[in-house]
């Protein structure tokens, strides 16, 4: 795998497509210089990166209409132990506080 820089250049990131979709926009944001793999599938895209056509995958946790996407999270369970697995960005969130 190439080492991550903090343009992407070199590399090649593989995400959801088609084009315009909010993990191709996080792609193309994150790493602008690298080369975008779309994918029809959210396990294309993983296993793009499992295969090594890939550097990095972003896939999409959650959307604003139906919440969870299951499909990332169930993949992710079940991958686990796959060895290229990393880390996942979290939205931070205000705990409300009951007085």
């Amino acid at each position: 795998m190439k080492k991550s820089n903090r343009t992407g250049e070199g590399l090649v990131i593989s995400c959801l497509g088609p084009t315009g979709t909010f993990s191709h926009t996080v792609a193309m944001r994150r790493f602008p210089k690298a080369k975008i793999l779309l994918c029809k599938t959210i396990r294309d895209a993983y296993w793009a990166m499992q295969n090594g056509r890939a550097d990095f995958c972003i896939l999409p946790s959650e959307n604003s209409s139906a919440g969870e996407i299951q499909e990332t999270t169930e993949l992710l369970i079940e991958e686990s132990g796959a060895g290229r697995l990393g880390h996942s960005l979290c939205r931070p969130t205000r705990k409300s506080s009951s007085k």
